[in-house]
């Protein structure tokens, strides 16, 4: 069996097993949510014994696309993160300018419109009205290969809430999770997010999430138990969850805890080799 690695990879494999009369023994995996792109489309159209998905809400999406390909599940998991020592965080924050005084909150992913940058912007600018001694750190830079004119933009929005000395942009970075330690609470706003990979950080070094109540991040966190869920993504009501979870320290506590209970029980890389492979043999069987 055959397994092509997303979309892309899956026009060259398939075109392959065509070649050597194979079709029926390639399966593809699909971790971003297919919107009809033409590149989706073109994957879709080349034979397939099943389309792996990385959520319930990939694979709704997939399955609708035609012609309609058999989709199965299996949830990415992660190793488990190393957390920093005091002092190495305490230098990481210095080194980025936020006092030890503020609370951080954090969005994590590529600088593009589905992320919702813009959003979380005025989520810490709600912040910061009610008196919160808040600073928001975005970490991730623009798509490989394209203009850095995302990022400008981004820089002038800042500017234009008067948020420069409130608001870290840090790039493309190599390793995120030294950024996410940092965080009292991180910030998921993508409506449509296939998974989530920021969110099962955050989670496995014990940082409380509040995601959109949509996509991946549903399937992710329990709410109230191992993470928070908010209906839409309106910033005043984003800022709400926020302040709770920084006003309650209990709260915060039973989230981080709950919230590497929950990583450590369903999304372990150990896991998810095991149900991929799992699903690997049966398709193999078939």
């Amino acid at each position: 069996l055959l397994l092509n690695w997303m979309a892309k990879t899956h026009l060259y494999g398939a075109v392959a097993a065509l070649a050597t009369r194979r079709a029926n023994h390639v399966v593809w995996w699909q971790h971003t949510v297919s919107r009809r792109h033409w590149l989706d489309r073109s994957a879709t159209l080349l034979p397939a014994r099943a389309v792996g998905c990385s959520s319930r809400h990939a694979a709704a999406a997939q399955a609708a696309t035609w012609p309609h390909r058999p989709v199965f599940v299996v949830h990415p998991g992660i190793e488990a993160p190393a957390r920093s020592g005091d002092e190495a965080r305490r230098r990481r924050r210095t080194a980025l300018g936020i006092s030890r005084s503020r609370h951080v909150v954090g969005l994590v992913g590529r600088i593009e419109p589905g992320k919702r940058h813009e959003q979380f912007l005025d989520v810490v600018a709600a912040l910061i009205e009610r008196g919160l001694p808040v600073h928001g750190l975005v970490v991730g830079g623009a798509l490989p290969g394209k203009p850095p004119q995302a990022m400008y933009e981004l820089e002038t929005a800042v500017r234009r809430r008067g948020l420069d000395a409130n608001v870290t942009l840090t790039g493309q970075v190599a390793d995120a999770c030294v950024l996410i330690e940092l965080m009292d609470v991180l910030v998921s706003l993508a409506p449509a997010e296939a998974f989530g990979i920021a969110v099962l950080e955050a989670m496995a070094l014990g940082v409380p999430v509040i995601a959109s109540a949509t996509g991946g991040p549903r399937e992710i966190i329990e709410d109230g138990e191992s993470g928070l869920l908010v209906a839409g993504s309106r910033p005043e009501d984003v800022a709400d969850a926020v302040h709770r979870v920084l006003d309650d320290v209990r709260l915060r506590e039973r989230l981080s805890a709950g919230a590497v209970e929950r990583f450590r029980s369903r999304f372990a890389a150990e896991r998810m080799a095991a149900d991929l492979q799992g699903a690997i043999a049966e398709l193999g069987a078939a």
